[in-house]
């Protein structure tokens, strides 16, 4: 039996952590039109989590480095046209899902512009404005963000 933080009813929630946006928009990150949060700071998927889920399977050591991009409300929208939506996330919040699918950040991007976790291991990818991953091209992480016409 699943609580309504989506994991096991009196078990301790896994080791998570989570870094809160406010918004979401796009931004040119290398060459790419991506996700970034109000930061500049670009977005992720993860591959092994399924559209529709309950609950992200990035979780201890994994949501350490990938931390879940949480809101405590409803963020606020330029550019995106992919559903927005949100999951219970693992440390007691709510994970941010665009089409779905839980978002995350890289810890190895520390500055706007960053997209350094692009193509680790062949499972996380940068998300474009409509929701799908940006898999070709690996970004080099170099890049600085354009703001979104609509920001």
């Amino acid at each position: 039996m699943t609580s309504a933080s989506g994991y096991a009813a009196g078990a301790e929630r896994p080791e998570a952590s989570a870094r809160a946006t406010t918004g979401l928009k796009t931004a040119t990150v290398d060459g790419h039109r991506v996700v970034v949060d109000a930061d500049g700071v670009p977005l992720y998927f993860y591959t092994e989590d399924k559209p529709g889920e309950a609950k992200s399977v990035c979780l201890g050591g994994c949501a350490t480095l990938w931390p879940a991009a949480t809101s405590a409300q409803e963020p606020t929208l330029q550019g995106i046209t992919a559903k927005v939506g949100s999951i219970p996330a693992a440390n007691g919040g709510r994970q941010i899902t665009l089409n779905g699918l839980p978002i995350y950040y890289y810890a190895k991007d520390t500055t706007a512009g960053e997209a350094n976790g692009q193509g680790v291991a062949g499972v996380w990818y940068l998300i474009a404005p409509d929701g799908s991953m940006v898999t070709a091209g690996a970004p080099s992480g170099s890049g600085t963000p354009s703001p979104s016409a609509t920001s």
